[in-house]
């Protein structure tokens, strides 16, 4: 089994990473037919603990943009002060939590969230093959996506 990773980075948030992703996965599931291919997060267990901890709603963290962004002051704490003590604690546990299917030849990850470049070493050599993606938008792209309310919370 092979595996081959995807790190998808940026400098601001809500630049595309995740339409970057979406898009290479139908690629490859298009044109690679029967490779495993997923979209993985390091933020996942962030949230997780995060909903634990504050009692909040773990799959509107998920799944609802505008929560996400509301609890955003949350996930940084936390995922600061775990790294803090573990600087690649994220990495190690989604790591240690890939659903790696060994009766494909060939799994394809897709991480459209590598924020630190410890992150990035740590997760290169921990697939057989990796490539770097680093996306940048232009604030008025960023605006249209966010809605100009949230978009002025990035830059205050």
């Amino acid at each position: 089994m092979k595996t081959i990773s995807f790190l998808i980075s940026s400098d601001l948030p809500r630049e595309g990473k995740d339409t970057a992703a979406n898009a290479i996965m139908e690629s490859i599931k298009l044109d690679y037919f029967g490779f495993d291919v997923q979209k993985i997060s390091l933020a996942y267990e962030v949230k997780r603990e995060v909903c634990n901890k504050y009692n909040l709603d773990f799959n509107r963290m998920l799944d609802d943009d505008k929560y996400k962004c509301d609890n955003r002051h949350f996930l940084i704490k936390e995922g600061q002060e775990q790294r803090a003590i573990e600087p690649t604690v994220w990495c190690r546990k989604m790591i240690e939590n890939l659903n790696i299917d060994n009766s494909k030849e060939l799994s394809i990850f897709l991480i459209p969230d590598v924020r630190f470049k410890n992150e990035l070493e740590y997760l290169k050599k921990s697939f057989d093959r990796t490539y770097h993606i680093h996306i940048t938008a232009s604030k008025e792209a960023m605006a249209s996506r966010i809605g100009i309310d949230h978009f002025s919370k990035w830059f205050e």
